[in-house]
């Protein structure tokens, strides 16, 4: 019958030692959540260990996930690993399009750790200015290597910031004209993004190592409050939690304390038909799974 094909899609995150899986599926217009999927992985997916032999271990164990929950992969999307890309704001300049493209190459280059040619570049136009995103080409080959040994075929990658942006956008979560926050916050790194009238102002990144859970904890509300202080024009009216540690009350407390903001976590199924999975989608496992939430909202409306 017309209207009545439906598509499926999936986002894959790997971070740290957690692997978050989401497939969505859309029918006559309705998406709902058809899979939901945390593990734990026998190892952190350190840079490290993509390039070695672990790689292969690690497609094992995704590709058995994918098997004993019965996921075949449709429509993949996944992840690059904060050590796969660099991210670059700058203003927008005067001049058209092309002066400022160029301007733009010229700037990211006076950045770049490696040459040019080892990287694939891709942009982000806002308001303000633009994202520039520098992937790492080595990077792009061993996650490729990786999905091609798992059985996912022909993935589209990503960012974790613009797959969060993704999921607030597409869940309906962006808050209109007000400021906001949100933190997506793992075992052993954090992404906060700072969001203006409903648009990408600013990311920050942490990475801890070796510190207590306390410092951890500090140095996130020291880094989210830095970035709303230098970066936003206006006071956010909200900070909202995701990933796969956000469960955790010590950190919104702290965060809500220092900021000054109400913390919640973050729904990236809202106006999701949820009913498939009731059972296994509390709020918690939500929150956690937002930027492969992202991923697989992209890939859902890559057609469209």
């Amino acid at each position: 019958m017309f209207g009545a094909r439906q598509r499926k899609a999936t986002g894959i995150h790997l971070a740290d030692r957690a692997l978050q899986i989401v497939e969505l599926t859309r029918q006559r217009g309705e998406v709902s959540l058809t899979a939901l999927v945390q593990e734990t992985l026998p190892f952190a997916c350190t840079p490290v260990r993509l390039a070695g032999s672990e790689n292969r271990e690690l497609a094992r164990f995704l590709r058995q996930v994918g098997r004993e929950r019965g996921l075949a992969f449709a429509n993949p999307g996944m992840a690059l690993g904060p050590h796969g890309y660099l991210l670059v704001r700058r203003p927008w300049i005067r001049g058209g399009e092309q002066v400022n493209r160029q301007h733009l190459l010229w700037e990211v280059q006076q950045v770049l750790p490696d040459r040019l040619s080892a990287y694939r570049l891709d942009m982000a136009r806002t308001p303000q200015g633009c994202f520039l995103v520098a992937a790492r080409k080595k990077a792009l080959r061993l996650y490729a290597a990786l999905c091609r040994k798992a059985g996912v075929k022909g993935p589209l990658f990503d960012v974790g910031p613009f797959a969060l942006y993704n999921a607030l956008e597409a869940s309906g979560c962006l808050a209109g004209e007000e400021a906001e926050v949100l933190v997506e916050l793992g075992a052993a790194e954090a992404l906060v993004l700072l969001l203006n009238a409903g648009e990408l102002q600013a990311v920050g990144f942490c990475a801890w190592e070796g510190e207590t859970p306390q410092a951890r904890r500090e140095a996130l509300a020291e880094r989210v409050q830095q970035l709303v202080e230098s970066e936003s024009p206006r006071r956010p009216g909200r900070l909202r939690m995701c990933g796969p540690v956000a469960g955790e009350p010590e950190y919104s407390a702290l965060l809500s304390a220092k900021t000054g903001l109400p913390a919640d976590l973050f729904d990236p199924f809202a106006g999701v038909d949820l009913s498939a999975l009731e059972q296994e989608a509390p709020p918690a496992a939500r929150a956690a799974c937002a930027v492969a939430a992202g991923l697989a909202y992209r890939c859902l409306s890559e057609d469209d």
